[in-house]
């Protein structure tokens, strides 16, 4: 067996779609965080020259040139007042011989070019490995209670000189604590039962609660036009959510104002102060027509396609230098006064 040790390592991204819990297993959540992992069945295919590792894990590493091999993520709950190191052991790996790993290609509107002409020759006829390291241990990171890392392992290793490529079928990941720091969370917010189907299906070492009256009670956010706000059809949609024991909250743009700062301002606030806090936001109103209820444009370094993604993710970024959320954050895109009943009682007739 090999045994490999470091330090926390920074990664200041995450996105849930790439969480695969499937193929790790919680074995120990005592006095330190152990996982095992189970690589599985894998493909190999032949393009061009190169060899492509496939799995079943929809994530790939991507540095341009250098080789593309499959990865794959967990999320573990991290105490908040604790540090973390990671070790890992291989307990089980075979090689495979006579490969080139394939490189990966630049990326051009949107999609990966098929002809392989970047190719990183240095490292290609080199006597180095790749990759770097095998497990990836995130900062901590934020979601909306709770404090979390991910786990990231790339269950390869790759000898260019040699052809050679070593895979990792088992692998034993320990995350100890190592010492005491700051809580990074700007204040302790309510269990939310909401949050709580996130955690259970994302972070393989959550542990539920057991009394409903550990949880706040279900909250709900409206922003819009007070022409919407105020009008009868739509507060049969509060009266609802009333009934059904939501705590209501209400806020016209003339309040909290029309750009994203603002309103992602105002909803920083009820997040802070409300009392219970928002589980959820809705933004009443389309990004154009009668009711303007602005989004979030970003090209993510890419803009593959001369044109930026829109999207209303960033209102719910509210604690942490991440990319999870606090709340959960929806649009009823409505444009003028006509829409405003049938999209209510859509709503009504699919929940009543």
């Amino acid at each position: 067996m090999k045994k490999y040790i470091f330090i926390l390592i920074s990664i200041t991204y995450l996105l849930c779609s790439t969480i695969n819990n499937q193929k790790f297993e919680l074995l120990s959540n005592l006095n330190s965080i152990q996982l095992q992992f189970e690589l599985g069945e894998i493909h190999i295919d032949t393009i061009e020259n190169f060899t492509k590792i496939r799995t079943d894990s929809n994530s790939e590493t991507s540095i341009v040139g250098m080789p593309k091999l499959p990865f794959f993520s967990s999320m573990i709950m991290l105490d908040p007042i604790k540090e973390y190191s990671a070790s890992f052991e291989v307990i089980s790996s075979y090689i495979i011989e006579d490969v080139d790993i394939i490189p990966n290609q630049e990326i051009l509107d949107g999609f990966e070019k098929t002809e392989i002409n970047d190719i990183n020759s240095e490292f290609y006829q080199s006597n180095n490995s790749y990759p770097i390291t095998n497990i990836l241990l995130s900062d901590p990171l934020i979601m909306r209670d709770l404090v979390v890392a991910s786990i990231e392992v790339i269950p390869f290793m790759y000898y260019p000189i040699q052809r050679k490529l070593e895979v990792f079928e088992t692998i034993i990941i320990s995350i100890n604590e190592v010492g005491d720091t700051a809580d990074i969370r700007r204040r302790i917010m309510p269990k939310s039962k909401v949050f709580e189907n996130i955690y259970s299906n994302k972070i393989i070492n959550y542990i539920p609660e057991l009394r409903d009256n550990h949880y706040q009670q279900p909250s709900i956010l409206y922003i819009g036009d007070s022409s919407i706000i105020d009008n009868s059809t739509f507060q049969q949609l509060i009266d609802w959510r009333r009934e059904r024991g939501y705590a209501v909250f209400t806020a016209s743009t003339s309040v909290t104002g029309n750009t994203t700062s603002s309103i992602k301002n105002y909803i920083n606030n009820a997040y802070d102060s409300f009392d219970p806090p928002p589980e959820y936001v809705t933004l009443i109103g389309d990004v154009g027509g009668s009711y303007s209820i602005p989004t979030y444009y970003e090209d993510f370094g890419h803009d593959s396609y001369n044109n930026q993604c829109e999207g209303d993710h960033p209102y719910s970024q509210l604690d942490g230098n991440d990319l999870l959320p606090e709340i959960i954050i929806g649009r009823m895109s409505l444009r003028s006064s006509s829409e405003i009943a049938p999209v209510v009682y859509k709503i009504l007739n699919y929940e009543i």
